[in-house]
Formats: structure tokens, C-alpha cells, sequence
């Protein structure tokens, strides 16, 4: 199983407005980096709370069995399901939950888009990863204490 992502809409939920509040930052010079700090923050947020905080679209590569569990949530629409093998579109049921799909066949491709789940907790997640790296923080100690403080949905 794999997890890519396709595209990521720049949303209104995260901004580099919050980060440089957070950060007390007000010069504009960094603006370019502070956002590819906020999208990797945002990206790793993500990985971890399996929770969307921006709109995505995602293409898994699932092999495990005939259901699927999507990861980063919620689901706003699923786009394609074809079989890996074949390149032929499956029939799929989805869970009520939107949270994964049943199919008669293994090896599929699912493209799907993630809506915003906005979440203050995870707000505070990224905001706080996002300065740990542009602080320039590298002590693994102080990175896992962040991360194990990031609510989990799975």
C-alpha cells in the first residue's frame, strides 16, 4: 500500500498569517519559505492524526485485501477506482463513514479528495512543528514530544 498526493489547495483553515502570529514574526522577506514550512508541517500533521487540514487529493495504491481503509480524512468524494492490473474502473461500496470502500477485486488505485476538518488542536500541531523547523530544531527528543502530542483519528 501507498499514499500519494496528487495536489494540495492552499486553504483558509492554516495560513502563514497564524504561523507569523504564532512565531512573532513580521517581516515578509521569509514569506516563501515560512509557506514550505507550513505545507511540510501541514503534511506531516496529516500523516500522523490521519485527519485532512487542508483540501487534498490523494491516490492509494491498496494491494491488502477487497477493503479499503482511506487514510487522511474526511472524505469528500471519491474520483476514480480502477484495478491496478488491469486498468479496468471497479465497482466499490463505501462505508457509511466514508473511511474506506469495498470492492470484489485486491490490487486497486483509488483517487480520492479530502475536505477540511478544522480542528484548533491540530491547528496547534502544525503551528508548533512549523517553528521547531524553522527554528532550525533537529533534537529527535524534542521533534517526538511534538509529534506525540498530536491528537490520533484513526
Amino acid at each position: 500500500m501507498r499514499l500519494e498526493r496528487i495536489s494540495r489547495a492552499t486553504g483558509t483553515f492554516i495560513t502563514i498569517a497564524h504561523l507569523k502570529e504564532y512565531g512573532n514574526i513580521s517581516s515578509t522577506t521569509e514569506d516563501v519559505m515560512l509557506q514550505n514550512i507550513l505545507n511540510a508541517a501541514i503534511t506531516k500533521v496529516e500523516d500522523i492524526s490521519n485527519v485532512s487540514l487542508s483540501a487534498n487529493t490523494l491516490k492509494l495504491y491498496s494491494d491488502l485485501n477487497t477493503n479499503h481503509k482511506l487514510f487522511i480524512l474526511p472524505v469528500a468524494s471519491i474520483t476514480s477506482v480502477y484495478n491496478n492490473q488491469t486498468g479496468l474502473t471497479e465497482e466499490y461500496t463505501l462505508s457509511y463513514d466514508k473511511s474506506s470502500l469495498t470492492t470484489s477485486e485486491s490490487e486497486l488505485v483509488i483517487t480520492y479528495v479530502t475536505s477540511v476538518r478544522e480542528d484548533v488542536d491540530l491547528r496547534q500541531s502544525v503551528l508548533e512543528y512549523a517553528m521547531a523547523l524553522y527554528d532550525g530544531q533537529t533534537d529527535k527528543a524534542i521533534l517526538q514530544a511534538i509529534f506525540n502530542k498530536i491528537p490520533k483519528y484513526i
